[in-house]
């Protein structure tokens, strides 16, 4: 295997215009460059990013740190589109992406500083932390740069992003009275994420701005989970028989009570009206298709990324960033 040394001694340069080749350094002339290249091609020489980075104080890497991953999170193809535009991002500014994945009990026995210095990453991405996880507590007092997606928590070190929750949520009731609907059941997801405190918030604020009165039996929690929001389906329509419009905090529980719906005989959306959140790939293919909450994750990870960046760059963290949502008009919702 070639090493530095081979490629400068072929090239007729110093070792030290390798090094600065390859880590861009602009006090080498477009003619080493070019030299260097050549040369490295030809002895299929290619730098070690690892041992680079644990030689230097500040790296060209980025964790994103995902909480709870396994099996059961790539139904909605969420967390896909995310790291497409992490991934993306990191090419287009050329920083290296490691990927952590964590769960309470590992957070027990290994902190949140000591996961990101361990690597000497620059820079972390976090996405999935509930309220109840340890690392979540640690992020806004930790000395490393992070940006956190989904949720809207700053600090010295700490900027976020995501689309604003309550607006959001606001936009999906006011789109369903305008719609005729009044009587409009919410299922949030848990009470352990900053979003599900959001949706509702922005759920009863519409409410009470049309002077409606917020009924507690009509909002319920199915973890955003498909199969929870299926289970409690049945229940929830014969506790509230006078529901016309049911607002699902994502589109995973919407296609969920959708098809316990359809199994009672109950017509989406003749009977009963059903609007989701977030715009899954899938909501174009169930039947009726899915009005819903559009929210564009493959940019909200780029954006991530690129705010996390500038940020490393320039040293000014604190901020949060909004971006864009949109109802999306389909079939599962009808006119009164």
């Amino acid at each position: 295997m070639s090493s530095i040394k081979d490629v400068a001694k072929k090239a007729g340069v110093s070792i030290s215009a390798v090094s600065k080749v390859f880590n861009g350094y602009t006090d080498v002339s477009e003619k080493t460059k070019e030299k260097v290249m050549v040369t490295a091609k030809e002895l299929n020489y290619f730098p070690n990013i690892v041992a680079k980075n644990l030689s230097q104080k500040q790296t060209k890497t980025i964790a994103l740190i995902l909480s709870n991953f396994d099996e059961g999170c790539g139904p909605d193809g969420i967390i896909f589109k995310i790291l497409s535009g992490i991934l993306n991002a990191c090419v287009d500014n050329e920083y290296e992406l490691l990927i952590f994945t964590t769960t309470q009990s590992q957070q027990q026995k290994k902190s949140y500083y000591q996961l990101c210095t361990e690597r000497k990453v620059a820079g972390v991405i976090i996405f999935g932390l509930k309220t109840t996880d340890r690392y979540f507590k640690e992020i806004v007092e930790s000395r490393i740069h992070s940006v956190v997606i989904d949720a809207e928590i700053v600090g010295k070190n700490t900027s976020s992003i995501s689309i604003d929750n309550v607006q959001a949520a606001k936009d999906g009731v006011n789109y369903l009275m305008k719609k005729g609907h009044r009587k409009i059941g919410f299922i949030n997801g848990h009470r352990n994420a900053v979003v599900s405190m959001q949706r509702e918030e922005g759920y009863a604020y519409a409410l009470r701005e049309a002077n409606i009165e917020i009924n507690a039996d009509l909002v319920c929690e199915g973890d955003f989970e498909e199969d929870k929001a299926y289970l409690l389906a049945e229940e929830y329509l014969k506790k509230n028989k006078d529901v016309t419009a049911v607002f699902c905090a994502s589109d995973l529980m919407a296609i969920g009570f959708m098809r316990r719906c359809q199994e009672l005989g109950i017509n989406v959306p003749e009977q009963i009206s059903i609007l989701g959140f977030d715009d899954i790939d899938l909501s174009k293919y169930v039947t009726p298709t899915l009005s819903t909450v559009r929210q564009e994750f493959y940019s909200m990870g780029y954006e991530a990324t690129k705010l996390l960046i500038h940020s490393i760059k320039t040293g000014q963290f604190g901020e949060h960033k909004n971006l864009s949502q949109k109802i999306i008009d389909r079939n599962s919702v009808k006119d009164l």
